[in-house]
């Protein structure tokens, strides 16, 4: 029993240090402070800078952070979570930090907001109170860096950070179009042969139509052709008598 208890510590201990050294490689970058207060601006981003790079490994050129900034200064004058996107892209970061400082009277208050690199996301908004700038900026610097660097603890967990994030989540995020998959292989079908359509068979020819030849109408005998028609037949009829009354005598 106490065996398992010691391997189960020793794979707890063993996986949160594996956590803590693929946190180590995320670039946090970390402009100076902008805002209306004449004071505190400088020792806040270096009390945010320094706790920053007591955990993380790689830091970014303070020089070049700086510079990049100038060249988007109108972009950069209020903010907008793309402009300074684009601003940690440049720099090749994968979080930026806005620190903002502003004053109502005696007080003073710092708001700092973390900005994912790859598409704009506001990841942390946390806001601190003080009233001495000289000699409490860099404490209240030192205080953001903690409350940065647990934040980005729980991104981690929760899978959200860029490290752990799939390249085509990234994509998305970034304005990228993903890249397009390839549609899904068909098999290919072997055609059925179909026969031609039959020709229509030529319909028989018509039969010629019946022609009908008018004739002339049969001419009307004259009365002159009747009476000799009818005279011949009583010279016939005469002569058969006389001949019958010859043969009886």
């Amino acid at each position: 029993m106490r065996s398992a208890v010691v391997a189960l510590a020793l794979v707890t201990v063993s996986s949160s240090l594996a956590e803590a050294a693929e946190l180590k490689e995320l670039v946090v970058a970390v402009p100076t402070a902008r805002g209306k207060t004449r004071s505190g601006k400088t020792a806040m981003t270096a009390g945010v800078r320094e706790g920053l790079a007591e955990a993380l490994a790689a830091e970014v050129d303070p020089k070049a952070l700086e510079a990049a900034r100038r060249r988007r200064r109108r972009s950069l004058r209020r903010f907008r979570p793309r402009a300074w996107a684009r601003l940690g892209r440049e720099v090749e970061a994968d979080y930026i930090v806005d620190l903002y400082l502003s004053r109502k009277g005696r007080r003073y208050s710092v708001r700092a907001r973390l900005v994912r690199a790859t598409d704009g996301a506001i990841q942390m908004d946390e806001r601190l109170y003080f009233q001495k700038p000289r000699s409490q900026a860099r404490s209240r610097g030192a205080q953001i860096a903690d409350k940065l660097l647990t934040r980005l603890a729980e991104l981690f967990e929760a899978g959200e950070t860029p490290l752990a994030l799939a390249p085509a989540e990234v994509a998305v995020g970034s304005g990228a179009p993903p890249a397009a998959e390839a549609p899904p292989e068909v098999p290919a079908v072997a055609e059925a042969r179909v026969p031609p359509p039959a020709e229509p068979e030529p319909a028989p020819p018509a039969p010629p139509a019946a022609t009908v030849t008018l004739g002339r109408p049969a001419e009307r005998p004259s009365t002159l052709d009747l009476a000799l028609g009818a005279a011949q037949v009583v010279g016939a009829k005469k002569s058969s008598s006389g001949a019958e009354g010859e043969v009886e005598g």
